[in-house]
């Protein structure tokens, strides 16, 4: 009888074995899959690291990290002098013709003017150079987004604006935001994001909130299309890090465990995929703060 309970006891163990094999070995080939001519949607925070951002060193002008308003990492801009604002330089590998929405949270604290005559100043400006035209100053294009008198006070606020790379962009071109800095004070930049918005994205990010991971390391992607449900069969393989894993769908969402992440920051992609058809339905991709604030106090409070 002994024996007997020892070889089902053996069967039950090699069956949870082979089992498991089966689930690691279930994620597809997805190099496989046919995939539609688009591109891939990418958003990249990039509060998470100071590093990220080539600013010029200036007397009159610091920069520095700090824990947003929001409870994010934030970049906090100060100006006590005459000199404009240098450029705040992203290198990011821009393609000519494609729209990239720019987004950020902000706070002005103790704005004054320099020029009384200026009533609507810049609040940012962006500007796309080729890397050969850097020295003499040629732009590709700008864009301005501005700031009105109600806007001046200490009340948080969100900025959400498109920029468009022209046709004559180069692979080097580089991708500069700068502030028109006619005046002194303070900006709290908080959840700096550029998104591209070639193809509108049917997987949004539900969680983590704000770009920045959880202790839990939880991911949850949610299929949004003019309200429709994921498609039926539809499988997504979630990528966080170097981990890989088939996130389980639920009201609407597919979410997925990874646990404590390595790393400032993590890069997730999420694949919708048609195991049946072979076929890839819709890709995101997102670079998120792996930075856990130990108390998301606002620098205003602080100072």
């Amino acid at each position: 009888m002994k024996r007997r309970l020892g070889v089902f006891a053996w069967c039950l163990l090699a069956g949870t074995i082979v089992c498991a094999a089966e689930e690691e070995s279930s994620i597809p080939d997805l190099s496989e899959y046919s995939r539609p001519e688009a591109c891939i949607v990418f958003d990249e925070s990039f509060n998470s690291d100071i590093s990220r951002w080539k600013i010029p060193e200036k007397p009159s002008f610091t920069v520095q990290n700090a824990i947003g308003e929001t409870g994010s990492p934030g970049i906090i801009a100060t100006s006590v002098g005459k000199e404009n604002m240098p450029s705040w330089e992203v290198p990011i590998q821009v393609k000519p013709g494609t729209a990239y929405r720019v987004s950020f949270y902000y706070r002005l604290n103790n704005l004054q003017m320099k020029d009384g005559s200026r009533r609507r100043p810049h609040l940012i400006v962006c500007s796309i150079h080729n890397l050969k035209d850097r020295e003499t100053g040629a732009k590709l294009r700008d864009f301005n987004f501005w700031i009105t008198a109600d806007d001046t006070g200490n009340e948080l606020r969100d900025y959400s604006g498109m920029v468009i790379i022209p046709e004559n962009a180069g692979p080097d071109a580089t991708f500069s935001i700068h502030v028109d800095w006619w005046y002194n004070g303070t900006f709290i930049y908080d959840q700096f994001t550029i998104a591209t918005q070639e193809i509108p994205s049917e997987l949004q990010l539900a969680s983590p909130d704000r770009m920045t991971m959880n202790e839990q390391g939880r991911i949850t992607v949610r299929y949004q299309k003019h309200g429709e449900k994921a498609p039926e069969g539809a499988e997504l393989l979630l990528t966080a890090g170097d981990a890989k894993k088939l996130a389980a769908y639920k009201d609407g969402l597919f979410s997925a465990d990874f646990g404590k992440l390595p790393g400032e920051k993590v890069k997730v992609s999420a694949v919708l995929f048609d195991r049946a058809a072979k076929k890839i339905l819709s890709e995101h991709e997102w670079e998120l703060s792996n930075a856990v604030p130990e108390k998301p106090v606002s620098y205003l409070d602080e100072h």
